[in-house]
């Protein structure tokens, strides 16, 4: 009686409830030619480029709907119209207007994954291309895009900017550099969870000048834990 009890009870839990998340599995897909010369409309102008653009493809197809909007909002070359490509556009890329764009997987880490969506753009006549970067953090238990700014508790806030204060000194020390008069860090959404803690990201120019680079600040679950909500607290203590 007790074994058709069991049966009975296991059949009634809707089927869902069983079903476990893949291992998570990516591969890269090219959406642009390599240097492929494109004109569109770019701020009510034409303007042309070499573009070489990248995706991130999963086996999440969650995941890949929100990698996929983002990306076509990154790049508008994507959806946006293409314009004939003039005769006279150079052929070599070097010294010409380029962008690149690519999407890699930054960690996995619990139920959090976090994407880094990465460019490098070149003006033509400019000094130097400009990289950048961005990370968006997904929680598998929602399937959305979730904030690691709204993860720390607001009394702590200026708790974990002092942290990220001493991590920037410490990192410019290693660089040769002094934080005497440097734009100091604050909390950010750039960021990748690791077993070890956050690594907190920074663009060229977020800190300091160009020469500085994109300082990688990283801080222990030992510092962090402490200062997130207690919902976030316990999931990633």
């Amino acid at each position: 009686m007790k074994a058709v009890s069991l049966a009975l009870l296991l059949a009634s839990i809707s089927p869902m409830l069983w079903v476990q998340t893949p291992e998570l599995k990516t591969s890269v897909t090219q959406l642009s030619g390599k240097e492929e010369a494109i004109c569109i409309m770019e701020d009510s102008v034409p303007f042309c480029a070499r573009y070489d653009v990248s995706g991130l493809h999963t086996n999440w197809p969650w995941l890949n709907e929100l990698i996929r909007k983002r990306v076509e909002n990154d790049q508008p070359v994507l959806t946006a119209k293409h314009l004939p490509v003039p005769k006279d556009f150079p052929e070599q890329t070097e010294g010409n207007n380029q962008r690149q764009y690519d999407v890699s997987l930054g960690s996995h880490y619990r139920d959090l994954v976090s994407i880094q969506y990465a460019g490098w753009d070149y003006g033509q006549g400019a000094a130097h291309g400009n990289p950048y970067a961005s990370y968006v953090t997904y929680d598998a238990k929602t399937q959305q895009a979730v904030s690691f700014k709204d993860m720390v508790l607001p009394e702590k806030r200026a708790q974990l900017e002092l942290a990220l204060a001493r991590s920037f000194a410490a990192w410019l020390q290693s660089q040769g550099g002094d934080a005497e008069g440097q734009e100091q860090p604050k909390i950010t959404d750039d960021v990748v969870f690791t077993p070890d803690g956050v690594m907190f990201y920074y663009n060229v120019y977020a800190l300091g000048p160009y020469a500085m680079g994109a300082p990688e600040l990283k801080l222990t679950w030992k510092q962090v834990l402490p200062l997130l909500k207690p919902q976030w607290r316990q999931r990633l203590q």
